[in-house]
C-alpha cells in the first residue's frame, strides 16, 4: 500500500527531526504525538495490526500520558488479542476531567470491556461537564448490550431519583428499541 511507504518515510523524517532538535520543544512534541497517532491508526486501518502494535508501543513508551494515543492503542491491543494491555490503558488513562468528549471516550472503552456501571458513571460525569454533548448519546447508541445498560440505568435512577441524566439516557435507549 502506498500509505505504508508514506508512513515509513514520515517515520524516518520524524527520526531525523527528533535527532537534530530538542524533543522537549512543545511544538515538536505536539506534532510528534499527532504523527505517532496517525502512524499507528493508519497501520491499524490497513490491517497491519502487528506494525500498529509495534509502533504504538514504541510511542507509548515516549508519550505514556497522551490520551489520543492511548485511545488508539486500546483498539490495537484488542485487535491483537491483548486484552490485559487494553485494560491497563483504561486503568491508567490520562483523563481530562474538564473535557466531556475525553470522558465519553473513557466511558466507551469501559463499555467495550463490559464495565457498564463504570461507563455509565463516566457518561454521567461527561453530562455534568457538558449537557449538550452529542457524544454522550452516541456512546449509548454504540453499546452492544443495551439490556445490561438499561438495568444499570434503572439501578442508578433508583439511587438518584430525580437525575435528569438517567432520564435522558433511558429516553435514548428506548428510542433505539423502536
Amino acid at each position: 500500500l502506498k500509505s505504508n511507504s508514506t508512513l515509513q518515510k514520515a517515520y524516518e523524517g520524524r527520526n531525523k527531526v527528533i535527532d537534530t532538535k530538542s524533543a522537549q520543544n512543545d511544538n515538536i512534541k505536539e506534532k510528534d504525538v499527532d504523527l505517532a497517532s496517525q502512524i499507528v491508526f493508519t497501520y491499524f486501518l490497513n490491517g497491519e495490526y502487528k506494525k500498529a502494535l509495534d509502533y504504538g508501543e514504541f510511542y507509548l513508551n515516549i508519550y505514556p500520558q497522551e490520551s489520543k494515543l492511548q485511545q488508539t492503542m486500546f483498539t490495537v491491543y484488542l485487535s491483537n488479542n491483548e486484552s490485559e494491555k487494553a485494560k491497563y490503558i483504561v486503568k491508567n488513562y490520562s483523563l481530562d476531567e474538564q473535557n466531556s468528549d475525553d470522558i465519553v471516550s473513557l466511558a466507551q472503552m469501559n463499555f467495550i470491556l463490559g464495565n457498564y456501571d463504570i461507563g455509565l458513571k463516566l457518561l454521567n460525569e461527561a453530562w455534568n461537564v457538558d449537557k449538550n454533548s452529542l457524544k454522550i448519546f452516541d456512546a449509548v447508541e454504540q453499546v452492544s448490550d443495551r439490556t445490561t445498560l438499561l438495568n444499570d440505568v434503572d439501578k442508578a435512577k433508583e439511587e438518584n431519583k430525580n437525575e435528569e441524566f438517567h432520564n435522558a439516557v433511558l429516553a435514548k435507549i428506548y428510542s433505539l428499541n423502536e
